[in-house]
């Protein structure tokens, strides 16, 4: 299935001190919330890395579900970087991690599931072709 990241599945990487740190020390007065920003760059990478591999990519800005715990981990990592303050270690391996599978998925090595498409999903069946032509018309030497 191909899903759509949103705050609430980054939030469930952050700790409560790390999301409060990062909406208001990340954040100076009259900047936009990054994270929109991020996710779609971490999105259209990961996508990069799916298409690379030979297989056919989503609609729209959604990733393979088997993904979105190394995307998130990614976003976390580079949202985190934004607090002037070192990152754990921990985040840096989790990054590192998803960077590997990125790469496993790029070679063809992790294979995902292909998206759902509305020619996919309808029932089989033999295909009627419409063919439709101009009418006749008879000239004016004709009998």
């Amino acid at each position: 299935m191909w899903i759509t990241i949103t705050t609430d599945d980054v939030k469930t990487r952050l700790a409560g001190a790390e999301f409060a740190a990062y909406t208001t020390k990340a954040l100076a007065a009259g900047q936009v919330d990054p994270l929109p920003d991020i996710t779609a760059q971490v999105v259209r990478e990961v996508r990069g890395h799916v298409a690379g591999g030979s297989n056919t990519v989503g609609d729209g800005l959604t990733i393979p579900d088997e993904l979105l715990a190394a995307a998130v981990d990614m976003i976390v990592f580079r949202l985190t970087t934004r607090l002037g303050i070192a990152v754990k270690e921990d985040r840096k391996t989790a990054n590192d991690q998803a960077k590997t599978l990125m790469g496993q998925v790029g070679r063809g090595e992790f294979k995902v599931a292909p998206p759902v498409t509305a020619a996919s999903t309808q029932a089989g069946g033999n295909a009627i072709k419409v063919v439709t032509s101009r009418p006749r018309t008879e000239g004016v030497g004709s009998l």
